[in-house]
């Protein structure tokens, strides 16, 4: 099984997608924060949580 943990992506969808890419296929998607922060892209990278993730942890403050 190949799972594919992230973090700190921070809404950056260039760097999301190149992480991907490099990654290529995996069994499993595991958030760990900080995933729409600070960047440009927050509403696709939200998309790609809700359509891949398995596993994540939320933090609001």
């Amino acid at each position: 099984m190949r799972a594919l943990i992230s973090s700190d992506i921070r809404a950056n969808l260039p760097a999301l997608e190149a992480v991907l890419k490099d990654a290529g296929n995996f069994d499993q998607c595991l958030f760990l924060g900080d995933f729409i922060d600070y960047g440009s892209y927050p509403k696709e990278c939200l998309a790609f949580l809700r359509e891949k993730m398995d596993h994540g942890v939320f933090v609001f403050n």
